[in-house]
């Protein structure tokens, strides 16, 4: 395994445990140019790493224990804490894994022992045969596309007189303790991931009747889990002799959905424990601009890394470990390397161990630093992730009116969505800050009615004064024809 040259804030951990005396002016460089110019930050770092030691050196440290621990009671202070934050160039190769992790539209999987084929299309052209769309991950994210697949499916199953495809929902929460749905005053990140898409769902318009088709108590934690409940909601809810799934969850989990979920459904189809089951990736565009990468799992001052390199794309790799199929991705790339050891919120040690050949000793230190910048920095607080589900929910609302897919009334009925979209409205500078949010997303099919529901989303009411609401809508408009006009 080729050696890769570790980032600072490795070299840093490298050296205090190889018993170095550690002086700012020899990472000062390095380190002012990744934002932490300031030594505190440095002071901070060499504390939390003391504090850190000493729980590795104590009897029966289990490190699932000692995460929770460092991020009560580390010595430093929040507002020291530095972050494992990534260059511009770092990051164009965490969105390089991104793509590295995802499925082409067109491409069709087959696996080396998997007597099935998995179809690989654009989300919004999947094939006829699918009975359900699956979404699931923890990403809040994962229910857009999804919805908007849903909806499209839904008009047609009204013009063809056939019921519409079902939704299915997977997830308790993560395993890690990262994620937390147990908080007052929440009102999407609550009780479970299942019960977050739901609500998130549903007040994006979708009926109750289709929320509630396929709905079970969730139980899993894990991806293994997740292909144990939806065998369960296979068995129980599909009668037909195959059943055809569309699994929604985000770009850099494909490979690894596909490999896992294959390899194990088909162990538990040969042994009798669930009725034949196909797979179908929904192909979704990737996130280029940061500005529209504001949920946890898709922003690189959150979680990003963690889920592309540390977890996501990782795993597709350890085929060798058991419990997936080959995908035929050849040697962990060097370029990955440097990257993985520092993005282990989501995963462990020993990824980066046998992936990357970091140390196990440093990569456990590492994962327990990146630990208590997940809290200091909020990372997945509860709160703050719920703001942000409530201004994607605005985003989504905006962009399925404006396709012609829902009406506003079926969104502002619902008093608490009509009041958040009312708050992220007014936090806006003008209204024609609000709207240039919507330039990327419009679509001109019956621009006039589309213009006039989405500027009730903009304003967050139906009942505005026709002045006030009109120069909204030209300004829709206006967006619109210019767009066209590129």
């Amino acid at each position: 395994m080729s050696q890769y040259k570790p980032t600072v804030y490795e070299q840093i951990v490298q050296d205090f445990l190889a018993g170095k005396e550690l002086k700012f002016e020899d990472y000062q460089e390095e380190l002012a140019a990744r934002g932490w110019e300031d030594k505190r930050y440095f002071d901070a770092y060499v504390e939390d790493m003391k504090y850190i030691k000493s729980l590795m050196d104590g009897p029966n440290f289990n490190l699932r224990e000692a995460a929770d621990l460092v991020k009560k009671n580390h010595p430093s202070k929040n507002e020291d804490v530095l972050r494992f934050s990534l260059t511009e160039e770092e990051k164009e190769i965490a969105l390089e894994a991104e793509e590295l992790g995802s499925f082409k539209d067109g491409e069709v999987v087959r696996y080396e022992g998997y007597d099935k084929e998995i179809v690989c299309a654009d989300y919004l052209n999947l094939p006829e045969n699918v009975d359900a769309f699956v979404v699931f991950s923890g990403h809040a994210g994962s229910a857009t596309p999804a919805i908007e697949a849903w909806y499209r499916d839904f008009k047609k199953a009204q013009e063809e007189n056939r019921p519409p495809k079902k939704l299915v929902f997977l997830g308790l929460y993560d395993n890690q303790g990262n994620t937390d749905f147990s908080q007052d005053g929440l009102k999407y990140n609550t009780g479970s991931e299942v019960e977050m898409y739901v609500k998130y769902c549903r007040d994006l318009g979708v009926p109750e009747e289709v929320l509630q088709e396929c709905l079970v108590t969730p139980n899993d934690t894990s991806t293994d889990d997740n292909i144990d409940l939806l065998a369960e909601i296979r068995n129980k809810y599909f009668d037909g002799e195959e059943a055809t799934f569309a699994m929604f969850g985000y770009p850099a989990y494909q490979k690894r959905i596909a490999s896992e979920f294959s390899f194990k459904l088909q162990k538990m189809e040969e042994n009798g424990d669930v009725k034949p089951i196909n797979i179908v990736m929904p192909v979704v565009p990737i996130k280029k601009d940061e500005r529209d990468r504001y949920l946890p799992y898709d922003d690189f001052d959150s979680v990003a890394q963690d889920i592309i390199l540390g977890n996501c794309l990782a795993h597709p790799y350890r085929f060798s470990k058991g419990g997936r199929f080959d995908s035929k991705l050849g040697e962990y790339p060097d370029k990955f390397k440097p990257l993985l050891p520092i993005s282990l919120v989501y995963s462990y040690p020993n990824v980066a161990n046998e992936l990357a050949g970091t140390d196990m000793e440093v990569a456990t230190m590492l994962k327990l630093l990146r630990a208590i910048q997940h809290d200091a920095y909020k990372m997945e607080d509860a709160h703050v992730v719920d703001r942000k589900i409530q201004r994607h929910l605005f985003d989504t609302a905006k962009d399925l009116v404006l396709k012609g897919l829902v009406s506003a009334k079926s969104i502002l009925k619902r008093t608490h969505v009509k009041n958040s979209l009312e708050r992220i409205r007014d936090n806006h500078k003008g209204a024609k800050q609000a709207l240039k949010r919507i330039r990327d997303h419009q679509k001109k099919a019956n621009a006039d009615l589309n213009a006039e529901e989405a500027a009730s989303i903009v304003l967050g009411a139906e009942d505005v004064h026709p002045r006030k609401k009109q120069a909204v809508v030209d300004f829709i408009k206006k967006l619109t024809q210019q767009k066209e006009q590129k």
